[in-house]
């Protein structure tokens, strides 16, 4: 029997201006496609925060229609498509459209809404049948390790200059959920990046999935392994 499935998000306007302002095109080439920098630019070529965060909202909301467990896949493989009527479509790409294969899914109608300061989506999207999670392709596991030589201090300090957790991260336990502490999904790019010049490493797509960034340890374990190779 086919199955529904739904996701939904929020994006703050503000957050995604304050990363367009820091990091510029390192964020931007990161996160959105170049027809999504295009599409979302102001008529003076500029990008307009706006537009961007209800860009990154409806990409989030397909992330959880999509569900791809522990299998990387990076913010530009959902790309996200405008059109007439001012609305939006969703287009599968690399890892993603392999996942939504492999699970059955239909195409996703998506809807997004912006006010000055929030920006929602809300995907939805059928499947063929009752599909199990997808298994993580042999190789690009990141095993967690109760310790890691990464800087313990150096990793709580991007957290607490860039997750906008509701805590103090001095507080948290190396293995407590970073997400569950009120990490957004746009936080955790922020994180990414400064873990990327912090620890002058790069993430590979196959590490952008929740499970990397999830709690203290498993960040300073895929940092550790990045650091090796």
């Amino acid at each position: 029997m086919a199955g529904l499935r739904t996701g939904v998000d929020l994006a703050s306007v503000g957050d995604v201006r304050d990363a367009v302002a820091a990091r510029g095109p390192r964020y931007l080439d990161r996160v959105f496609t170049r027809a999504e920098q295009a599409a979302a630019a102001r008529a003076d070529g500029s990008p307009d925060p706006r537009r961007l965060a209800g860009c990154f909202a409806a990409k989030e909301a397909a992330f959880k229609v999509l569900r791809p467990g522990d299998v990387g896949v990076p913010w530009t493989a959902i790309e996200v498509v405008p059109r007439s009527g001012r609305t939006v479509a969703l287009r599968w790409r690399g890892p993603a459209a392999d996942v939504a294969a492999r699970q059955g899914l239909g195409p996703v109608a998506v809807s997004v809404t912006t006010t000055r300061d929030t920006a929602s989506a809300v995907a939805v999207a059928r499947t063929a049948g009752p599909h199990p999670e997808v298994a993580p392709p042999p190789g690009t596991a990141v095993t967690l390790a109760a310790m890691s030589s990464a800087s313990d201090d150096t990793i709580r300090q991007i957290l607490a200059d860039h997750a906008r957790l509701s805590g103090d991260p001095a507080s948290l336990g190396r293995d407590d959920d970073l997400y569950a502490a009120g990490m957004t999904s746009h936080a955790s790019v922020n994180v990414m990046l400064a873990l990327e010049e912090g620890f002058d490493v790069e993430f590979p797509d196959e590490m952008l999935k929740r499970s990397v960034f999830q709690s203290i340890d498993s960040i300073a374990t895929a940092v550790d392994s990045l650091k090796e190779s």
